[in-house]
């Protein structure tokens, strides 16, 4: 009975301290609050600039994207643009880069 519990709590310091190591691999991987930084961006775009990223990831064009959502190309671009500066990139390869990394897209 002695050994049991002395082996439990071998076990359970053992799981304590792989369970601090991967905690820390964790956050050697993805840096600190990157999880709250992936939930205020999802937050951040609307429902409609969601759609939008979803087809460009599709790799659907302006034109494409205006004539689904039955929308002008300008107010396509403008939403577009909005994505950009939300995610704080510069390029629509960009952009979808970036929600595939965050798993912002559907």
């Amino acid at each position: 009975m002695v050994r049991d519990n002395e082996a439990k709590k071998q076990a359970l310091t053992f799981a304590s301290e792989v369970s601090a190591w991967a905690r820390q691999l964790h956050l050697q991987n993805t840096g600190p609050g990157a999880e709250v930084e992936d939930v205020c961006i999802a937050e951040q775009l609307t429902a409609r600039e969601f759609q939008i990223l979803n087809l460009l990831a599709q790799g659907t064009d302006t034109d494409s994207i205006a004539s689904q959502l039955v929308i002008g190309k300008t107010t396509v671009r403008n939403h577009i643009q909005r994505i950009l500066h939300k995610l704080g990139v510069h390029s629509r390869l960009e952009a979808v880069t970036y929600a595939r990394d965050h798993h912002l897209l559907d």
